[in-house]
């Protein structure tokens, strides 16, 4: 079949349409052709407007990640100097502790170098965590409790450590003073829990609640195989000064707290209540 020789070179579009798809001068269709040419039109430009919009997100996706770079630097640094100051302070508590002889001051200078390395602890676990935002619950209780490592195997004391922790995670602003509340009860029991030397401390964290409760309790418990309250002299500066420490951070928190000594008689129970932090 010879090819038609009709040329469509004087670019009459609608002459074009009309011979590819069958539609004569006296079709109804073709009174379409101004609309649809103007519908093209319309989404030409708006594909040329989505487009330009698709790159404006992508250059401002861009700036974005590079302030929450910069931002994720300049933590790092802050947390870093942070915990550079902590070493200074506890640097300076040993030197005081050096001048003063063993007693009440010397312990208070002592109790308060032992929370400033809780408090540098804390923050080097936040820059090795790559969210800074909240801490693993458990990895917090971990970390104060290596602190006491050498006086446990020193005493004898047997650590018992039974946490439920998938998923228990802290926001960063409640970390410190829970840190800083385990560490108290912890330090408490290893320097006057056990003064014949062995022992056992024990230490549990769980959740009440049932699974989809979100107001559901988070329990944080210590107990020792001690002697009571009355026989372990808590009537010193520096006990006292525990305790109004003790009592401030759980406030902080928002959450209860009882310590005294166990029914049976043997030993003391410190029990942390606070609404489940995930």
């Amino acid at each position: 079949m010879a090819a038609s020789s009709e040329p469509y070179s004087d670019g009459n579009i609608d002459l074009v349409r009309s011979k590819i798809i069958g539609l004569g001068d006296r079709s109804i269709r073709k009174s379409y052709y101004p609309q649809l040419r103007e519908t093209i039109r319309d989404l030409r430009e708006q594909r040329e407007h989505l487009m330009e919009l698709v790159r404006l997100l992508e250059e401002r996706e861009e700036e974005l990640e590079q302030l929450l770079d910069e931002k994720d630097k300049l933590l790092r640094e802050v947390h870093h100097r942070v915990k550079n100051n902590f070493q200074i302070v506890a640097s300076l508590l040993n030197l005081g502790m050096d001048m003063l002889s063993d007693g009440d001051e010397h312990e208070i200078f002592y109790r308060t170098k032992q929370r400033i390395d809780t408090m540098a602890r804390v923050y080097e676990e936040i820059l090795r965590r790559e969210e800074f935002s909240e801490v693993d619950l458990c990895d917090l209780i971990r970390l104060v409790t290596e602190q006491y490592e050498e006086a446990r195997r020193g005493k004898q004391v047997e650590l018992s450590l039974d946490l439920d922790c998938p998923g228990r995670m802290l926001d960063l602003d409640l970390a410190v003073p829970f840190a800083l509340i385990v560490n108290e009860v912890v330090g408490n029991a290893f320097e006057h829990a056990f003064p014949g030397g062995a022992g056992l401390l024990y230490l549990r964290l769980y959740r009440s609640g049932s699974e989809g409760d979100k107001e559901g309790i988070l329990t944080f418990e210590l107990t020792d195989n001690g002697p009571s309250f009355a026989k372990r002299g808590t009537n010193s500066e520096a006990k006292r000064l525990g305790i109004a420490l003790l009592k401030a951070l759980v406030a902080q928190i928002g959450g209860a707290f009882s310590y005294e000594d166990q029914e049976t008689g043997l030993g003391i129970q410190f029990i942390l209540r606070l609404k489940r932090p995930t």
